[in-house]
């Protein structure tokens, strides 16, 4: 088996690699080789939770990101797909290890976002609908609003992203109430659109 700082090394100059283009293009004020330096910090003193833990918040930065510049420009899908590729190559990475145990503010939120953002790709419907969904990022990570995100995956029709949330929001409940149905707490996402229309 290979050693945690050797996985996560690879991880992370790949990535960072890619990433210079998208800050480029983004204006951020997030400085790459100071985050390094940092990780190499914790890398020597065998600090791999601190290591999960600052990739992980760093990632879902790179998220807000992405969803705060909805289709700023023509390049938005070729970084978006660099982020959302390494942002689950980073998931299974904390999934073989999970160093850190303790539960990251929000981190089911950005997930579920991620997702929102990935079945945005190559995907042109919708898009004033999207493009008031990402204007509310701020509000919708702040309170955890997942019935916002209910209503999105709702209002543009896509069941996956209704199955994801799903995994840490009681979907069912909230979509019974709204719309005064009786369906089963197991139901489908695509089963729940169905139902709706």
């Amino acid at each position: 088996m290979s050693l945690p700082d050797k996985d996560i090394e690879d991880f992370w100059m790949t990535f960072k690699c890619c990433l210079k283009n998208v800050f480029k293009e983004y204006n951020t004020d997030i400085d790459l080789d100071s985050f390094s330096n940092i990780l190499n910090i914790y890398q020597k003193e065998e600090k791999y939770d601190m290591i999960e833990y600052n990739i992980h918040k760093f990632m879902c930065r790179l998220i807000y990101i992405m969803c705060k510049n909805f289709m700023k420009n023509d390049y938005y899908e070729y970084y978006l797909r660099i982020i959302i590729t390494n942002f689950n190559r980073w998931e299974k990475l904390r999934n073989k290890y999970k160093f850190f145990k303790n539960t990251i503010d929000n981190e089911n939120i950005y997930y579920v976002l991620s997702y929102c953002l990935k079945y945005n790709i190559r995907n042109n419907k919708y898009i004033s609908i999207k493009k008031n969904f990402f204007k509310n990022v701020d509000t919708i990570i702040h309170n955890s609003d997942y019935n916002s995100i209910i209503d999105y995956a709702i209002s543009i029709k896509n069941y996956n992203i209704l199955d994801i949330v799903n995994k840490y929001y009681n979907v069912i409940s909230y979509i019974n109430n709204k719309y005064l149905l009786k369906l089963p707490i197991n139901m489908s996402g695509i089963k729940i659109l169905k139902n709706i229309s």
